[in-house]
């Protein structure tokens, strides 16, 4: 199977997504994915602390 992952190229950077639940699981892969893909990324969390380790994550990882 491989293991390997494409995502699409897209051009995100006009748009702005709120993404719920993104300090984890699937709410975070996909805050991330968007990021990648240049997209404003408003992350809704419930702690605020949690939002700002994910917002650390996303962007050590987009560098």
């Amino acid at each position: 199977m491989g293991g390997h992952y494409s995502y699409p190229k897209l051009d995100l950077s006009t748009k702005t997504v709120i993404v719920t639940g993104a300090n984890s699981g699937i709410g975070f892969e996909t805050a991330k994915q968007l990021s990648m893909m240049g997209a404003k990324v408003i992350l809704a969390c419930r702690s605020e602390h949690r939002a700002e380790q994910v917002n650390i994550r996303i962007t050590n990882h987009i560098r």
